[in-house]
């Protein structure tokens, strides 16, 4: 029986995107700026130089994944490519060590998104139950429907870009484009920044997760090395025109003075009290994506 295949190039980006993209970089500009000493075009030379690493591991893992279409990703590399031992070792370490700190982690997340939204104490409790109860159906969703599982990483890619997109627009219509030449544009000294922002890459690892699905891409010696190298570079975009424009929004002194806090608000400024509780509602289904296949 022909193998059916089922997510196109679409997918397979948006899985990748989707992956970066979470709610690090929204609460990671105030730290970034800080480092940088408020200098908004310190922060874009060093997202772009974070981004050189992601790029080249791309290219790596492309050549890779043109050369072989069975399942298993890294693992499957692994084994053709270096030995049965490495392999196993990259095996048992996702099963034991990295899947289960992941969606512990993400189930977290979200647990603490709906706790926010709707008003509920962050007990532990409520953090086991929840973030349990999201784990289990998206879990299900992914296991018995690949195809509503690649639609809901298309719908929650798009959102996310949609939330990076109307923060970073309204603050180039309302905001001073002056702040972005303020400060010193000297990278010496700002080094320090390079953390926040690969924590806002928090999934930049991760979308290495999506060639274990290589068997289910159409023609995916194309699609995906394709796949590998445009998704990164579009994250970097984004995150580069969403840094600009809350930057120019607010302003850097007024984000570092705020904190975490800016992006809610910036949020309150743009759609007032009603428009941060919509935001922080299409934070949780844009931000929520397990690998659970």
């Amino acid at each position: 029986m022909k193998e059916e295949r089922e997510y196109g190039l679409f997918t397979a980006i948006s899985m990748i995107v989707g992956i970066v993209i979470g709610s690090g970089i929204f609460f990671k500009s105030d730290n970034i700026l800080v480092y940088t000493n408020g200098s908004v075009i310190k922060g874009i030379i060093l997202f772009c130089l974070a981004a050189v690493g992601i790029v080249f591991v791309s290219l790596t893992i492309a050549t890779l994944a043109t050369k072989t279409t069975k399942p298993g990703g890294i693992i499957t590399y692994a084994d053709e490519y270096i030995g049965r031992k490495t392999a196993g070792c990259f095996g048992w370490f996702q099963v034991f060590i990295y899947f289960p700190v992941l969606v512990g982690v993400v189930s977290w997340i979200v647990a603490v998104y709906i706790c926010m939204l709707f008003g509920w104490k962050s007990t532990p409790k409520n953090l086991g139950v929840i973030g349990g109860a999201a784990f289990i159906v998206i879990f299900s969703i992914n296991y018995f429907s690949a195809v509503l599982g690649g639609f809901f990483q298309n719908f929650s890619t798009i959102l996310k870009v949609m939330l990076l997109g109307v923060l970073a627009v309204a603050g180039f219509i309302f905001g001073d484009p002056h702040v972005i030449t303020q400060g010193s544009n000297e990278v010496t000294g700002s080094f320090g920044a390079v953390t926040p922002i690969a924590f806002s890459y928090d999934g930049w690892d991760r979308w290495v997760v999506s060639t274990s699905i290589s068997n289910e891409i159409k023609n995916s010696r194309k699609n995906l090395s394709i796949a590998l190298i445009l998704g990164p570079l579009f994250v970097l975009v984004a995150y580069i025109f969403y840094f600009t424009g809350i930057s120019v929004l607010l302003g850097p002194e007024e984000i570092m003075r705020l904190g975490d806090n800016h992006v809610n608000a910036a949020v309150t400024m743009i759609f007032g009290n009603r428009g941060a509780k919509i935001f922080s509602s299409n934070s949780f289904y844009a931000g929520y994506y397990l690998e659970c296949d």
